[in-house]
């Protein structure tokens, strides 16, 4: 009798999962992605007046940067050749990458975080540029598997060592 009862509560606590139809799903994700951004812009937000850092701006992205230095140098355009020298930490000052040599990329190509070429598309050869990159415009919800954890918010120290056209 008491095996038979045993079974029964089993049953009965096992429900099945209610379902929910696509266009239901795609609007639950795109609530929980508006929330995530707004706890993003709020911790940058924070880290921006905690650090005092002045003249910091906003693209409608969500990229918070800063570009300071000559504005007479090559501007930089999709198809670009660029060359830079970056260091990447997380808010906490934790260090996750700083190379000795300058990397090269064609901007616009991909294969870096869309909130980095987003930066260059707006500076100049030999400016400097502070950027405070969101998740969504980073490594996103899985990190890069190395240095940068899930969901990071990521700090930037870019120097545009030169434009190619």
């Amino acid at each position: 009798m008491l095996l038979t009862l045993v079974l029964a509560s089993c049953r009965r606590g096992h429900r099945q999962a209610p379902s929910i139809s696509r266009s239901e799903a795609k609007a639950l994700l795109l609530r929980v992605n508006q929330t995530l951004s707004a706890d993003d812009r709020q911790t940058i937000e924070r880290y921006v007046n905690r650090r005092g850092l002045i003249g910091m701006a906003h693209s409608a992205t969500g990229l918070c940067y800063r570009i300071e230095g000559d504005t007479s140098g090559r501007p930089v355009r999709a198809g670009s050749w660029v060359e830079y020298r970056y260091r990447i930490s997380l808010l906490d000052s934790t260090v996750c990458y700083e190379p000795r040599e300058p990397k090269g990329i064609v901007v616009g190509r991909g294969g870096v975080e869309s909130g980095l070429e987003e930066a260059l598309l707006l500076m100049r050869e030999g400016q400097r540029a502070l950027l405070i990159v969101p998740p969504h415009l980073a490594h996103g919800l899985a990190g890069d598997g190395k240095q940068i954890p899930p969901r990071a918010i990521i700090v930037y120290e870019v120097e545009l060592l030169s434009v190619e056209p």
